[in-house]
C-alpha cells in the first residue's frame, strides 16, 4: 500500500512529534512553537518535482536564498 502525499507529511511532522512526545514544541505551525519553514511556488501534492524548485526557507527566523535545480523539468 502507497501513501499519499499528504499523509506522508502528516506522518513526518505532526504524528511524529506526537510519537516522540513533543506537540507541545514542534509538529505543527502555531505561536509558541519551534519551526524550520519551507514553501514551494509549485503544487507538492500533484507535481513530482515540485521538490526540485524551492522558493523560500527559514530557519530561526533568518531566511535563507534558495536555488532552482538546473534539471527541473517545467
Amino acid at each position: 500500500m502507497r501513501m499519499g502525499t499528504f499523509r506522508t507529511l502528516h506522518a513526518a511532522t505532526q504524528v511524529n512529534s506526537e510519537i516522540l512526545q513533543l506537540e507541545d514544541k514542534i509538529g505543527t505551525l502555531e505561536p509558541g512553537k519551534y519551526a524550520d519553514i519551507a514553501a514551494w511556488k509549485r503544487d507538492l501534492m500533484t507535481d513530482p518535482y515540485a521538490l526540485l524548485d524551492c522558493a523560500f526557507v527559514m530557519k530561526e527566523g533568518v531566511v535563507y536564498s534558495t536555488e532552482r535545480c538546473e534539471e527541473l523539468t517545467d
